[in-house]
C-alpha cells in the first residue's frame, strides 16, 4: 500500500511499511534554511546586551566625574593666574592672605629676595573625601 504526502505542492508515494502491529510512515522532511533565533541564542544576546550597558553605564559615570575634576583644576589655575596678575601689580611688598573662591581655597604669598620677589599661589579643595592642592610660582622683577 502507498500513501501521498505533500511535498511542496507535489505528491509522492510513499510505501507504508508494517512492524509488529503497527503502521510507520516515513517523517516529513524538516525545513533547511528556517528563519528566527533559538531560546538559547536569545539569551546569551541579552547578556551580552546586558554587559555592554553596564560596562557603558559604568564609564560614562567615570567620564562625568573625570569632567567636574578637570574642571576644578581648570577653575584652580583660572584662580591662581588671576592672583598672580595681581601680586605683580603690587611689585615687591611682601604679602600673604587666604580666600576662598568658588569652593576653592586660595593662599598666596610675596617673598622678596633682593632685586626679585617670589610669588607662590597654592590653590586646594575637597574631592571625594581627599585634599588636592595644586602650587604656582613665578618670579616678580622689582
Amino acid at each position: 500500500m502507498t500513501v501521498g504526502i505533500g511535498n511542496g505542492g507535489r505528491f509522492a508515494a510513499m510505501p507504508l511499511t508494517a512492524t509488529q502491529g503497527t503502521t510507520r510512515r516515513h517523517a516529513l522532511p524538516t525545513t533547511a534554511g528556517r528563519d528566527g533565533f533559538t531560546l538559547t541564542e536569545l539569551i546569551v544576546a541579552i547578556m551580552l546586551l546586558t554587559f555592554g550597558l553596564l560596562a557603558l553605564a559604568s564609564t560614562a559615570a567615570f567620564l562625568t566625574y573625570e569632567q567636574a575634576a578637570s574642571r576644578r583644576a581648570e577653575r584652580a589655575a583660572t584662580i591662581a593666574a588671576s592672583r598672580l596678575e595681581l601680586l605683580r601689580l603690587g611689585r615687591c611688598i611682601p604679602t600673604q592672605g587666604t580666600e576662598p573662591i568658588d569652593g576653592l581655597m586660595a593662599a598666596w604669598s610675596v617673598t622678596p629676595s633682593g632685586p626679585t620677589a617670589l610669588a607662590v599661589v597654592r590653590v586646594s579643595w575637597m574631592e571625594r573625601g581627599v585634599a588636592v592642592a595644586q602650587r604656582y610660582t613665578t618670579g616678580i622683577v622689582c
